[in-house]
């Protein structure tokens, strides 16, 4: 029996290359520089590796835990920093059944190294599923049974359940977590497909550090949904804003429009009404001046006609006594050649008299003529001043 498994041993590595094509291939160097030296900066810190992981668990032992390390750092060096997204096109991968160490690698290697590639560790259950559905052997598989087994593979089974309730209520008594937090955890469907999802059905992967990612997945996907509902809000306020500010403008805009119309109108009306306010006035100022005009022509024929008037009167009572003093001489003195030339001096004097009274050339009449041109002009002026007050007065009437 001893032999035999020996044997095994012995072929076990020739099995697995001819078979499986799985070669076996010593731990990687480190990256080297140009003058052989250890490239630093390309090689992961062992021992932030190894502390991280005592950290988030207690039941690994030094040796193994420097195995594993060693086994997933050599992984990271094969790769070369090449490693696609996919475990198709990942180049290697190391497969394990260890849960933890799974889990506590792969996070720390999306957190510290690279995010975009696929996970360096993967469970050999993992891989088996992967490998079963991509090999294409399931087919012609009832639609309905596959939809049944679907809908019971997301519903957590009873152990994982009771699992779970006793991590969170160690967490709870630890002060890890609140009372509160553990009863929105224990009906939250978030946290529970998590769970699920994580420890693929195995009862023993549900522990504290598996229960607070999934706790800390839940969490964010609670500040995710929010932040996404809050943008969404803040979205539909700044469009409703928006949508305000445009309408409020057209309005604006359209009150303006209104606004300057009426102005327009309104100016339009006040120049109209001050033009014929102004001709309204220019008529009436030509009506005045015309009636003052007449009014004064009529005052100055009226004074030159009794001015004339007492000149005549006055030549005349001239004249009378001229002919008294020639008849008065004639019989006191009876001198006949002196009253001859009184007779023919008084008739002169009538006739020169009378001469430039009637002649318009006389300077007594440019006289009277020139004093009248004053007194008309004068008459005009307060005539026109009294049309002007009584319109004023009219006005004030009006407005009262």
């Amino acid at each position: 029996m001893t032999y035999q498994v020996e044997r095994e041993i012995t072929l076990l590595q020739s099995k697995l290359e001819n078979m499986f094509t799985v070669v076996e291939h010593e731990l990687p160097m480190y990256v080297q520089k140009a003058d052989g030296t250890v490239d630093e900066a390309k090689v992961l810190g062992e021992a932030e590796i190894q502390q991280y992981i005592r950290e988030n668990t207690t039941h690994y032992t030094e040796d193994n835990l420097k195995n594993d390390v060693a086994s997933a750092l050599a992984i990271h060096r094969l790769r070369g920093g090449s490693a696609g997204n996919t475990i198709e096109n990942c180049r290697v991968i190391f497969v394990t059944n260890n849960y933890d160490f799974m889990k506590l690698f792969n996070a720390y290697y999306k957190k510290n190294v690279c995010d975009t590639t696929f996970q360096p560790i993967i469970l050999d259950s993992t891989l088996s599923a992967i490998t079963w559905i991509k090999a294409g052997e399931v087919e012609n598989l009832p639609e309905s049974e596959l939809l049944k087994n679907a809908y019971s593979a997301m519903q957590p089974n009873p152990e994982i359940m009771m699992k779970l309730e006793e991590v969170l209520q160690k967490l709870k008594q630890s002060g890890k977590i609140e009372a509160e937090q553990v009863a929105t955890l224990r009906v939250s469907r978030v946290f529970q497909h998590e769970i699920w999802k994580e420890s693929f059905g195995d009862v023993e992967s549900v522990t504290e550090f598996s229960v607070q990612e999934a706790k800390k997945v839940y969490e964010r996907q609670l500040i995710e949904g929010e932040v996404a509902r809050h943008k969404e809000e803040e979205s539909k306020i700044e469009a409703e804003y928006k949508n305000k500010v445009a309408e409020l403008n057209g309005q604006m805009n359209a009150m303006s429009e209104e606004h300057s119309q009426k102005i327009s109108e309104m100016a339009m009306k006040i120049r109209e009404q001050e033009a014929e306010v102004q001709k309204r006035e220019h008529e009436y100022n030509e009506k005045i001046r015309v009636r003052a005009d007449q009014y004064a022509k009529q005052e100055r024929k009226k004074w030159i006609s009794h001015k004339k008037l007492a000149l005549r009167i006055v030549l005349i009572i001239f004249s009378i006594i001229g002919v008294i003093g020639a008849i008065l001489g004639i019989t006191v003195y009876s001198n006949i050649v002196v009253t001859i030339i009184m007779g023919i001096t008084t008739i002169i004097s009538i006739v020169s008299n009378v001469q430039t009274v009637y002649s318009q050339q006389s300077w007594i009449n440019r006289i009277i003529e020139k004093c009248a041109n004053k007194f008309e002009t004068q008459v005009r002026e307060r005539k026109l001043q009294e049309y002007r007050k009584l319109n004023e007065n009219e006005q004030e009437k009006i407005m009262c």
